[in-house]
């Protein structure tokens, strides 16, 4: 290449020297396309054939660096540039000490003319990439399913996967992409295979600035299927318990509905015996109470129609007991027998002509 070049700008000089054209320049190195991961230094080569004034380098149509014979200019302190010939070539080097993401773009190299020459500058993030399950059990020819999840990446990677270090067929698995906060993307990766033994399960996610892909790695232990007489155990011993549960919710419920009919049926019974007592209670006080002041006089002669309360005691009667022990020593002398003395009753003389007969009545 160097030869190539040296023999470019033997002709460049010979045809000055016959045209007389001393101050004519001819770019031999255009910039190149870069792509950079991010807070790397991206570099950009412009050479010339000729004698050159001034040398002008833009980022998005922005200067950022001039060249001229008195020195280098630097407009932003994120760029800087050299300059060296060889070879009667003359190169001017654009340097971006550490990119960002906003300095994505297009650089171009100006001689002071007319004339732009582009290279495009691509500023990528590598972010993160790991296997969700760390730690993975499948079962011996069942299908199985791994998610890989790549987060905080610039543009979104490729992501594949490898079983002991061997490709698998991209059929057997699908990626898709999430755009996130700050313009950078997520990636999620799910592998859907059966195995027949324990394998070793890489995920790998890829940008073009980095040298190499970034992977999660994890062990996949594979098991034999259960024998079919333990699911079939399993499942009679759920059927079991579900049949259990549901009888003895339904028995539960019948007893309780039979217990609250019994009680409210005895409560009924009781309300009404009382009931009954209650009113025969009051039929009996209606009728004692209803007992005429005539029956009560008929009962008990000495009842006292406007003062049934105000009794008084019947008065004692005077007999003399010589008289007394005369009547009885003497058979037939019946004339010395006392008349009936006159009792007063109720303020009253009353004189019975037979004794009188006292009637003992109680109320209820």
């Amino acid at each position: 290449m160097d030869n190539i070049t040296r023999f470019a700008a033997v002709i460049y000089v010979a045809v000055s020297l016959l045209s007389g054209c001393r101050h004519c320049l001819e770019v031999t190195q255009k910039p190149s396309n870069a792509t950079v991961l991010l807070a790397s230094p991206a570099r950009f080569n412009c050479t010339v054939l000729g004698e050159w004034k001034t040398i002008i380098w833009f980022l998005n149509d922005a200067p950022v660096v001039t060249l001229s014979p008195a020195g280098i200019t630097a407009h932003d302190s994120g760029f800087t540039a050299i300059n060296y010939t060889s070879n009667g070539l003359f190169t001017s080097e654009l340097i971006i000490t550490s990119v960002r993401i906003s300095d994505t773009g297009w650089v171009k190299c100006n001689f002071f003319t007319n004339e732009y020459f582009h290279a495009y500058l691509s500023v990528q993030v590598n972010g993160t990439v790991r296997i969700t399950n760390d730690s993975l059990i499948a079962v011996v020819h069942e299908r199985t399913y791994i998610v890989c999840q790549a987060s905080g990446w610039l543009p979104a990677p490729q992501m594949t996967w490898l079983i002991n270090d061997s490709p698998v067929d991209p059929s057997n698995y699908i990626t898709t992409n999430t755009a996130v906060s700050g313009g950078l993307e997520d990636a999620v990766s799910i592998l859907n295979m059966t195995f027949g033994q324990n394998e070793t399960v890489s995920c790998l996610a890829s940008i073009a600035a980095l040298p190499g892909p970034q992977s999660s790695t994890v062990f996949l232990t594979v098991r034999d299927k259960p024998a079919e007489s333990s699911n079939m155990d399993y499942t009679t011993k759920v059927i079991i318990i579900a049949v259990t549960v549901s009888v003895g919710g339904l028995l539960l419920l019948i007893i309780l509905i039979v217990v609250i009919v019994l009680c409210c049926r005895r409560r009924k019974k009781e309300s009404s015996y009382q009931s009954q007592l209650k009113k025969v209670s009051t039929q009996r006080t209606t009728n004692l109470n209803t007992i005429s002041k005539s029956d009560a006089a008929e009962a008990n002669l000495g009842y006292n129609f406007e003062e049934p309360n105000n009794r008084r005691p019947l008065p004692e009667i005077p007999y003399e007991s010589s008289s007394i022990s005369d009547s009885f020593g003497q058979e037939n002398n019946m004339d010395d027998i006392p008349a009936p003395v006159s009792i007063p009753y109720n303020g009253h003389h009353q004189n019975p002509t037979v004794p009188w007969k006292v009637r003992h009545l109680t109320h209820v």
